[in-house]
């Protein structure tokens, strides 16, 4: 049995995206999937020429945090 102390309730992963010279995120994909998100993520970013891509992690009662991110 494995435990998990600090590990949060209600995962949610979102993909973003933002071009060159932008201050805001573009919201690409949420699910509950870490794989999926990353593959929205990744697909968006190539497809579109985004400057910047990332992968942030929700959970209940913590702030959002940066999992996978990427950059030209």
């Amino acid at each position: 049995m494995i435990i998990h102390i600090c590990r949060g309730t209600n995962r949610e992963y979102t993909a973003q995206v933002r071009s060159a010279g932008m201050r805001r995120w573009s919201t690409v994909y949420e699910t509950r999937s870490y794989a999926l998100a990353v593959k929205k993520m990744a697909a968006a970013f190539a497809a579109h020429g985004y400057k910047r891509g990332r992968v942030l992690l929700t959970a209940d009662y913590y702030d959002p945090i940066v999992v996978t991110e990427m950059s030209r």
